[in-house]
């Protein structure tokens, strides 16, 4: 069966409107905006440019940047295309009737378009306007984007909008009506606004007529007042303040949540000329944001509308598996593995993680601050919380995948009001014990940590490191022994040879945890010297003298879990040429110790 999409992209939108893309040839029409009439500076936010396409040239005739797109675009795609006309820049509307009508006419006659798009304003839609384009949708496939940006009226004030939600409502409703597809542009990250102001703008437009809706992160360009704020506050100012890449993913993957799966995404990213961007610079380029995004809704199991729309709900990600303690686990279809092994969820998080970090006896003596690498189902971080009644305990916990909690209580009913309020909060606080989740990415998250704020154990309980590689590298690694106290204690449950290497490169010393449910045991890291359980002369055989030893590189933290993979199959054949060998040697004593071993065991 098919895999249902993260969210409806604007290319597969053209794919099943039309069967087939369709490119937009973008048009000046050089009518600026009613907000820079009069010497005013227009929008915050808007640059002197306004919208115009950055390969279009100042002065151009329509029919000369008409020609110049499509040559380009045929020179770019071939032969074989079929186009929409983009009347892009500024307001499309802001001329009287008579020049918009001989504007668009001009631009129509120059090509066969399949359909039509023009970017307006909310309050630049008199009724001879309105009426013009009830015509136009009786000859094409007709659009108009209108630049909403914000159902918050405060904040449309401050950027100088010059008008209200109220009249992106009205205008809305007035083009569905004669049969306009409408597409609102909204931006996320404008001065003040939190979370709740951007789902609460999701909300609203879900329940208007819209056909289709536009992303931006917010830009600070050049020559606006944005710019000013930015460069020159003052108490007077408001503060300005962008979101990287991270930051807006997380924002923006939470706001189409709220947005109805039938409604495309024709952007989810601003795209200004170097040469005009003053804030934010990304390290992403517009495919790998629009890639992280996809992978991250498809790791966490969200999808658009799933907030909003009952019948577009996902499918059931997780299928519940019984454990040998009768405990119940759940395998992920993304990583395909389990959460837990089949020994146990409840039992793992006791003998792999609560008991080597000596948790119980540290409890007695003072409040411990416990860092949880991957929430999961929450066993490993509620049974701590739980042993802690009557002490203090501080759990700070990292999960991308909401669905995975809310599932999880269906099997651990008990833990119901703590998933909620982690669902609903990200915290749970009752006494002097308090759970906190930051949802999203862990290696964005750790950055979040201060370096002040240090813990005295930390659970490594990652997916595996072939299907969750981000996780085991030397970066994050060493992201976390730096918020480890003096006597803190990483541990995991995982024992591979570049895991170790890792954390031995990071300046721990590391050991290995007593075996349970398998023959070798977890490992366990400290600054701490005096560590009793110390790896065996075989392991450091094996640390020390073969290619096993390569760890996990991810020199940013923000490499594909292919790309750490294929780095270190590289650096591991590059090593084998220069003789490290693949695996260690047995000397002639071990091989015939072994071989009586073998003999004893078959007689």
């Amino acid at each position: 069966m098919k895999k249902k999409k993260p969210f409806y992209s604007y290319r597969d939108f053209l794919q099943n409107r039309y069967g087939r893309n369709i490119y937009r040839i973008p048009v000046n029409l050089d009518f600026s905006c009613p907000n820079r009439e009069n010497g005013a500076r227009g929008c915050a936010f808007c640059g002197e440019q306004g919208a115009m396409a950055v390969h279009l040239k100042c002065g151009e005739t329509l029919e000369q940047q008409v020609q110049r797109s499509i040559d380009y675009t045929r020179n770019r795609y071939g032969k074989d295309v079929e186009f929409m006309a983009y009347f892009q820049a500024y307001t499309s509307t802001n001329a009287p009737i008579e020049q918009i009508r001989d504007a668009f006419e001009r631009v129509l006659k120059l090509a066969n378009f399949k359909a039509v798009s023009v970017s307006t304003r909310p309050d630049c839609l008199p009724n001879d306007v309105m009426d013009y384009f009830n015509e136009l949708t009786n000859r094409y496939d007709f659009w108009v984007e209108l630049g909403v940006q914000t159902s918050n009226d405060k904040t449309l004030k401050l950027i100088n909008r010059g008008h209200d939600f109220a009249c992106s409502e009205r205008a809305i409703k007035s083009l569905s009506q004669i049969g306009v597809n409408v597409v609102p542009h909204v931006i996320l990250g404008l001065p003040g606004e939190t979370r709740e102001d951007f789902e609460q703008t999701a909300k609203l437009l879900a329940k208007l007529p819209i056909a289709g809706i536009k992303v931006h992160n917010l830009h600070i360009m050049k020559n606006t007042e944005l710019e000013d704020w930015y460069k020159n506050p003052t108490s007077e100012t408001p503060e300005i303040s962008v979101l990287d890449e991270h930051e807006y993913g997380e924002e923006l993957m939470n706001f189409i949540r709220y947005i109805p799966a039938n409604i495309p995404l024709l952007r989810i990213g601003s795209d200004t000329p170097n040469n005009l961007l003053i804030a934010p610079i990304w390290w992403m380029k517009k495919g790998q944001f629009l890639n992280y995004i996809h992978h991250q809704m498809v790791q966490r199991g969200i999808f658009q509308g799933d907030l909003t729309d009952s019948q577009n709900l996902p499918q059931e990600t997780y299928k519940k598996v019984k454990t040998d303690d009768g405990s119940v686990t759940f395998y992920s279809s993304f990583f395909k593995e389990k959460f837990h092994s089949n020994v146990g969820a409840i039992s793992e998080a006791e003998h792999k993680f609560i008991k080597p970090t000596n948790l119980i006896e540290r409890l007695k003596t003072e409040k411990v601050r416990l860092l949880d690498i991957g929430f999961g189902l929450g066993c490993n971080a509620l049974t701590a919380f739980e042993l802690a009644e009557g002490k203090a305990i501080e759990i700070v916990s990292f999960e991308f995948d909401r669905q995975a909690v809310s599932q999880a209580i269906t099997v651990y009913p008990q833990w119901t009001e703590i998933y909620e309020s982690l669902l609903k909060t990200g915290e749970f606080v009752e006494g002097n014990r308090s759970i906190r989740i930051i949802w999203g990415d862990a290696r964005q998250n750790i950055r979040q940590l201060s370096k002040d704020e240090k813990f005295d154990v930390i659970f490594h309980d990652a997916f595996s490191t072939q299907k969750n590689t981000e996780l085991w590298t030397l970066y994050f690694f060493r992201q976390e022994s730096s918020l480890l106290t003096e006597n803190g204690v990483i541990v995991t449950y995982s024992n591979a040879t570049p895991v170790r290497s890792a954390l031995r490169k990071c300046g721990l010393e590391v050991g290995e945890t007593e075996p349970f449910g398998r023959s070798k045991g977890g490992t366990i890291a400290t600054f701490d010297r005096s560590l009793k359980v110390k790896l065996s002369d075989n392991d450091l055989r094996i640390l020390n003298e073969t290619t096993a030893r390569v760890p996990f590189i991810d020199p940013f933290g923000n490499w594909s879990r292919k790309r750490i993979l294929k780095h270190r199959e590289r650096v591991v054949k590059k090593l084998q040429t220069l003789g490290i060998p693949k695996q260690i040697k047995l000397t002639r004593v071990l091989i015939i110790s072994a071989t009586l071993y073998a003999l004893s065991i078959m007689s």
